[in-house]
């Protein structure tokens, strides 16, 4: 048929890159093209446009990622959207951030990116437009320091919405500014903060699958979901001391940027509820009623502007790019800090896997750091549910190693609990944010006993020889005995103790402490330098002015080295093109197919803990 005509140009980028996501498009075109299609020379023309779309997205890719440095005009305004999230750190994939797949910069490019603007004298104001921001509230917190500090260099700052709704992370984020303007009859939102909670017991009964549950800790919550249908009263405690942490953090940035009490805040959440931007201005949590021209004319205003002249803006997908040199900065010198970014749930292995921390990939980039003359002290940022206790400790080892070399500072990003925090107890010094989610001191085993889903839903039937009485114990075909359940237990009670332990020497606590302090419980950045099981409270730039002064670095002339590398696009193509195929189909989808989603994606990952002793943090802790 003519579509064979294609399979050559598919050999050759197979093997010279390794597509093996590109293999299931084409083979699935291949194969099925003809069912799809009754003419064979429109099948031929449709992968002719394929194959040609893919070469021109390719090229523009490879142009984009050779972009020159971005020109800043005297009198620019610095444009910062809030739209969609703003991830810890992101690769230098031109492609991905092309078809929308990735941001255009992490938290530190644009905290960088606004401490280069304060001593930019080309810069004149900040814009912040507000359009759907949905970033964490951690990385919120950090970003908002990072606009309080520009904000010091006393350049203006406005912030408009046009015609989006206003959140509340976006507002809190916004009240920073001078001036705070929305769309009129665009929608505000501020009713308060809630944590929901699914549990699966209800369907694993219907099922007759046995959850075997095997853990330390009071608060360890991970696994309610498979054995409760509602909260535990010590989940519930924990949840509902986040929830109070986070308003009051909230409550105390909307009433110093709105120039308001506390308690006229609080009294406004309770009633607003999702308001018009209308009655938002009456209430005073916004200054005025402007469309995008006139927030430019404000701008104008502002910077004393000619107001018949266009504003010269830069986008700070842009501004990233420009050296700080250029900035009025000084120039780097040959010191370097090491900046190793730890992300994803902690899994054995190594090498580079999405969405994963692994020993293997943490090795090669503390080694490379710690090996380097030219590096001085090494920041890890940690930003990491936790996951299996083995390769947790075999993370803390390589830290350690890296430790006897060079100093560690250690900044926790949105969520270092469990086996992040477990690996954090590396460092010398601890910085948190105050909405970082944190400690979650507890350990928990969780099997799935399958057999009579199998027997009683599907009719299936084992039979099963055996060499000793608990050979077959891990096969998921029946419950634990009573001495095979207190093996288990007895595996993780020691896991819980040397995680104890470990707290104990690392933080320098008596045991009794931070036995109180553990029990699987999570705290907040917060509550967390309160319970003295951080050092500071302070982002990632905190970290590394810390380390600077650490080694008698001025932080102004320090080299940044960020580790590890980024992937190359095929790299990342390789390892997860299925991955952006469905972060692609997932902008189409409903919030409740999303919600649907995730539940379905956090219960694959529970399956994968199967048979291992896991330090990880409760599930389903999500502040909205």
């Amino acid at each position: 048929v003519p579509i064979a005509q294609s399979i050559p140009k598919f050999i050759f980028f197979e093997g010279l890159f390794g597509i093996s996501g590109f293999r299931g498009v084409f083979w699935f075109v291949v194969r099925f093209g003809n069912c799809f299609f009754n003419d064979n020379r429109l099948t031929d023309r449709f992968l002719c446009c394929f194959d040609r779309c893919f070469g021109f997205l390719f090229i523009v890719a490879l142009a984009a990622s050779s972009d020159p440095t971005p020109t800043v005009r005297t009198s620019s305004v610095l444009v910062l959207d809030l739209q969609g999230d703003i991830p810890e750190r992101v690769t230098d994939d031109p492609f991905a951030r092309m078809v929308g797949l990735e941001a255009s910069y992490g938290i530190w490019d644009v905290t960088e990116g606004l401490r280069k603007a304060a001593a930019d004298s080309r810069i004149e104001a900040l814009w912040i437009r507000m359009r759907g921001a949905g970033i964490s509230w951690a990385r919120a917190s950090e970003l908002r320091a990072a606009l309080e500090q520009f904000r010091a260099s006393e350049k203006p700052i406005i912030a408009s919405s046009e015609d989006f709704p206003v959140t509340e992370n976006a507002l809190y984020l916004a009240t920073v500014a001078d001036s705070v303007f929305a769309g009129p009859g665009t929608f505000v939102e501020f009713n308060g903060f809630y944590i929901q909670s699914a549990f699966y017991k209800g369907l694993l009964d219907k099922l007759d699958v046995d959850p075997q549950v095997v853990r330390a800790g009071n608060y360890k919550s991970a696994v309610e979901p498979f054995e409760r249908t509602s909260l535990s009263q010590e989940n519930a405690e924990q949840l509902r001391a986040l929830l109070e942490t986070q308003e009051a953090h909230f409550v105390d940035a909307i009433a110093e940027g709105r120039n308001m009490d506390a308690a006229d805040v609080r009294s406004t959440m309770a009633e607003f509820g999702l308001g018009s931007s209308e009655d938002a201005l009456r209430r005073g949590l916004i200054d005025g009623l402007r469309h995008t021209d006139q927030a430019e004319h404000a701008l104008k205003l502002a910077i004393d502007a000619d107001l018949d002249d266009d504003l010269s803006l830069i986008s700070m997908r842009e501004y990233v790019r420009v050296p700080a040199t250029q900035a009025g900065l000084p120039r780097p010198g040959d010191d370097e800090i090491a900046v190793v970014f730890m992300q994803g749930t902690i899994v054995s292995g190594s090498g580079y896997n999405a969405g994963f921390l692994t020993p293997g990939s943490v090795r090669s980039a503390l080694r490379r750091a710690s090996e380097s003359d030219r590096v001085k002290a090494i920041v890890l940022r940690i930003d990491s549910p936790g996951g299996s206790a083995a390769a947790s400790e075999a993370i803390l080892q390589e830290i350690r190693a890296a430790g006897r070399e060079k100093p560690i500072v250690v900044s926790l990003g949105s969520v270092a609990a469990s086996g992040g925090y477990w690996i954090a107890m590396g460092g010398d010094h601890i910085f948190a944010d105050p909405m970082t989610l944190t400690g979650s001191i507890g350990v928990f085993s969780l099997f799935f006993d399958v057999g009579e889903l199998y027997e009683n839903k599907l009719g299936i039937n084992h039979d099963v020889l055996r060499t000793a009485p608990q050979a077959d114990m891990l096969s998921g075909m029946r419950p634990f005995t009573e001495l095979e359940r207190q093996r288990m237990q007895q595996s993780v009670d020691e896991t819980y103790a040397a995680f104890l332990s470990l707290v104990s020497e690392s933080r320098e606590m008596d045991i009794s402490r931070v036995r109180e302090l553990a029990q699987g419980r999570v705290w907040t950045g917060r509550d967390a330098l309160e319970a003295d099981l951080v050092d500071s409270i302070g982002g990632l730039q905190d970290a590394v002015a810390f380390a600077a002064e650490t080694v008698g670095i001025d932080r102004s002339t320090v080299r940044l080295r960020m580790l590890p590398r980024t992937p190359t696009f095929f790299e990342r193509l390789n390892e997860s093109f299925s991955v952006r195929a469905r972060a692609f189909a997932r902008r189409s989808l409903s919030s409740f197919e999303k919600d649907l989603l995730d539940q379905a994606q956090e219960i694959e990952q529970l399956l994968e803990t199967h048979g291992s002793i896991q330090a990880r943090e409760p599930f389903n802790i999500n502040v909205k």
